[in-house]
């Protein structure tokens, strides 16, 4: 059972992740659990942290169909190259595993 802890640090795991991304220039996907979110006091840190970022100006905020469409958009400018990674990596058929061998 997770002992009880202020909302604020149950959300400094998500603040130093966005950090990090946006330190280096990154993308940050938030995968939020109903534990950081699920309560008032707890929603209320995420919506002081929401109003932070974007107070700098220089965040976007973007549903992922959104961030699709630019990424195709810059690739067929010709301003950007993505990495292309052909899929499967294999040459031949996968052996199934088992738990039993």
């Amino acid at each position: 059972m997770m002992p009880v802890r202020a909302s604020r640090a149950g959300f400094e795991i998500f603040r130093q992740e966005f950090e990090a991304a946006y330190l280096y220039g990154g993308l940050w996907v938030p995968v939020v659990h109903p534990f950081p979110t699920g309560r008032l006091a707890r929603w209320h840190v995420v919506a002081e942290f929401l109003e932070e970022v974007l107070a700098r100006g220089n965040v976007w905020f973007a549903p992922m169909e959104e961030i699709a469409a630019h990424v195709a958009k810059v690739t067929r400018e010709g301003s950007y190259s993505p990495r292309r990674v052909a899929m499967p990596q294999y040459d031949g058929l996968v052996r199934p595993v088992s738990k039993f061998g």
